[in-house]
């Protein structure tokens, strides 16, 4: 695909060549079912092409490095995927583009197959000690300060991982409910601090719930959100009409 070349006022008799509908008359802005038919379609994007993607409703341009989402009514919030879990041991988002400035994670309808399983999440799949966590933790309401270095997202001291411990109730008051967000992910130079809370019913125990700020120690760009078993052989599915859903905030 051609760059475009800006305005052009054609005069009568004028040659329309290849490169006239390529630089002026192709530079509208194309509609594509999703951001993977418009990566088929459009294999080179120039700076300054515009799309809109039937799918998540969203508008975007190619920055020269990156298609970007450019805000509107919506407030800039775009929906990138949503999965239902179904007896997974673990879900990944992967591919997310640098199109956003925060990603936005949120989940409800969460429980286990089983008790005694811990799911929680990673970014770029890192199992190094790179998430520095600092938050309260509640059990059934009595509050204990929680702070650490760990190798994954959760509230230090374990028992209160953001997708649950032991949570087998299939009444919607006890599964998992929870959300994410995570600043300047697609950055190269500085690290990515994130906040969330969530809560959940433990099987035989009782309520756990987490208000926790973090930072990733990484200067990676995250591209992908990786929810994963931390322990036991559970596997985690969604209540009918629930789901997990990641968002890029523009």
């Amino acid at each position: 695909m051609a760059a475009g070349l800006g305005f052009k006022d054609f005069v009568t008799g004028e040659v329309l060549t290849a490169a006239d509908v390529d630089g002026y008359l192709m530079q509208g802005t194309w509609v594509f079912a999703s951001a993977a038919a418009r990566s088929a379609a459009v294999t080179s994007p120039q700076e300054g092409n515009m799309s809109y993607l039937k799918d998540t409703n969203s508008t975007e341009y190619y920055s020269g490095s990156a298609w970007v989402a450019i805000g509107g009514a919506s407030g800039g919030m775009t929906l990138i995927q949503e999965q239902t879990a179904s007896a997974n041991s673990a879900i990944d988002f992967t591919s997310i583009s640098a199109s956003y400035k925060q990603l936005y994670l949120v989940w409800s309808g969460i429980y286990h197959s089983t008790s005694s399983t811990e799911f929680g999440i990673r970014l770029n799949s890192d199992t190094g000690s790179n998430y520095m966590n600092l938050g309260i933790g509640f059990n059934d309401g009595t509050a204990a300060d929680q702070r650490g270095t760990d190798t994954y997202i959760q509230s230090s001291g374990a028992g209160r991982p953001p997708f649950g411990d032991g949570v087998t109730s299939t009444d919607l008051g006890n599964t998992v409910r929870g959300q994410l967000l995570i600043d300047n992910y697609s950055s190269t130079t500085k690290l990515k601090p994130y906040s969330g809370e969530w809560s959940f019913g433990k099987a035989g125990v009782g309520s756990r719930t987490v208000y926790n700020l973090g930072t990733y120690n990484s200067t990676s760009a995250i591209s992908s959100v990786n929810i994963f078993r931390i322990t036991g052989s559970a596997t985690m599915s969604n209540l009918s009409n629930t789901s997990i859903r990641l968002y890029g905030i523009s």
